[in-house]
């Protein structure tokens, strides 16, 4: 995990910001769950994966 990229979300602006920037950059099935507070990306398997922590539980999904 140190080769990720955490992002610190505190407001929905801030976490559709986020969002918009992935999007940017060809990731998909972006999914946000309760407050944000952090966003990265990790690459496992040859994959890359896309890591949403919320004040609720830690969020994986698959991006690109």
């Amino acid at each position: 995990m140190s080769d990720a990229q955490a992002i610190p979300t505190k407001t929905k602006s801030e976490a559709a910001d986020v969002i918009a920037l992935f999007k940017q950059n060809g990731y998909s099935n972006i999914a946000l769950i309760g407050p944000v507070t952090s966003v990265q990306t990790v690459e496992v398997g040859g994959a890359n994966w896309l890591v949403v922590g919320t004040n609720a539980e830690m969020t994986i999904l698959p991006t690109r």
